[in-house]
């Protein structure tokens, strides 16, 4: 069963969520069920007990929450349990353990762990004000996040930088400084590039070439 377990944050979800699974079932499919199954019984019940529909349904919706409810509070004393301590430290160091532990329940190889160092990274090469593009992956709305208030966000194709950050090795590459993309599934040039810096294969600041 995997209803009852601790539901941590990872990128996909906001909020606390169900369990995918009650043993084979859908726990969505499962409470769904249960809840048509109450409005049926209650209907069939209505006249002899007098039940107005609003206090069936009610009463149905409430019944089928109830294992979402003991789920959630589960779930959220566990994560109290694992996170309280991080309320007396910087917000700065919150947000940094935050996304380490996403980044190591979801395998990311230090891509959002190393965000906020690769962010200051970015503030010491490239000057506030620049136009820049971020290649596509799946830490650009991080990235965007971070950035917005110190550099115009532009179309990869005009921006003074181009900034890849473990962007798909099948999507993005740059030979002899020429940097390539995948547009409908061809491949264009945005244009000539130097490299300003490159912490790894897969965090490169790229500075346009002026003609």
């Amino acid at each position: 069963m995997s209803f009852f377990v601790q539901q941590r944050e990872v990128l996909s979800t906001i909020n606390v969520i169900l369990g995918k699974l009650i043993g084979p079932i859908s726990a969505t499919t499962l409470f769904g069920l249960v809840f048509l199954i109450l409005v049926i019984i209650g209907f069939l019940l209505k006249k002899k007990y007098s039940w107005s529909l609003s206090s069936i349904l009610v009463f149905s919706l409430a019944i089928a929450w109830l294992p979402i409810l003991a789920q959630f509070l589960y779930s959220s004393a566990l994560e109290f349990d694992d996170t309280w301590f991080v309320v007396s430290v910087p917000e700065h160091e919150q947000r940094t353990w935050r996304y380490c532990r996403i980044d190591q329940a979801q395998d990311l190889r230090g891509g959002l762990c190393n965000m906020d160092s690769f962010v200051e990274h970015l503030h010491k090469f490239i000057p506030r004000g620049s136009r820049v593009s971020f290649l596509n992956s799946i830490f650009v709305p991080y990235l965007y996040y971070f950035n917005y208030a110190d550099y115009s966000i532009e179309d990869p194709r005009t921006a003074q930088y181009v900034i890849e950050y473990r962007s798909p090795a099948s999507t993005f590459s740059y030979v002899k400084q020429n940097l390539q993309y995948m547009n409908n599934g061809v491949e264009e040039s945005l244009g000539q590039f130097s490299v300003v810096s490159a912490l790894t294969s897969d965090q490169v600041i790229f500075k346009r070439i002026s003609k």
